[in-house]
């Protein structure tokens, strides 16, 4: 009798090692992405110069600041088909010393140098979510969305009011699947808080997490 219990001991720790051992390797191949840092990226805006098609060089025509949110894979999964959506915005209102909504929502934003609007994000080699740009030489801060949307339909909404505090709350979410398992994955939400100065090259920046 005491064999049996000790066989029994035996099989059950053997089997909880081996659920352990599998589980471990499940979850180690199940997407998983989330939004953990934003960062800053300055760089010329250049035009290309020829003479009688002979390349000259090129010429530095003003700087922008990207603001750039930096997505991670939190396994060693891929995580297919992501798209990141610019949720809502809203806009300090001083006056009020509250927030007030623009409408310029529900646009998809941009991967960093990719013109593709889905891609795959790979562990280690994540694609930054350029989420704005500064113009240096006007300070104008442009939301980085597809879409042939005119510029001064932009200047309309963010344009600048030097005598107010200017401040941005930009909603965030970047949708995803698995493919492997044909589901899709709950969303990534970030609220990025932008606050502009005098310098377009350094806005103060807060990043929360929605869920």
């Amino acid at each position: 009798m005491a064999g049996f219990e000790v066989t029994t001991e035996v099989i059950v720790a053997l089997f909880m090692a081996g659920y352990y051992v599998w589980r471990a390797d499940h979850v180690r191949l199940i997407p998983q992405l989330k939004i953990q840092e934003v960062k800053l990226l300055n760089t010329p805006v250049t035009r290309t110069l020829f003479i009688d098609g002979k390349f000259l060089g090129e010429e530095v025509l003003d700087h922008r600041t990207y603001i750039q949110l930096l997505p991670k894979c939190l396994t060693e999964a891929p995580v297919y088909e992501c798209k990141a959506y610019l949720k809502e915005v809203r806009r300090c209102s001083p006056t009020q010393t509250d927030w007030e909504d623009i409408d310029f929502r529900g646009l998809v934003l941009r991967w960093d140098n990719s013109e593709e609007e889905q891609i795959t994000q790979h562990p280690g080699v994540e694609k930054s979510i350029n989420v704005a740009y500064i113009q240096h030489s006007n300070r104008q801060i442009v939301p980085s969305v597809f879409g042939d949307i005119p510029m001064h339909r932009i200047v309309d909404v963010f344009d600048r009011r030097d005598e107010e505090v200017e401040a941005y709350q930009f909603d965030v979410y970047v949708a995803r699947s698995d493919r492997v398992r044909g589901e899709n994955i709950k969303p990534a939400q970030v609220r990025l808080e932008v606050h502009l100065g005098n310098d377009p090259s350094s806005p103060s920046l807060e990043l929360t997490p929605l869920n």
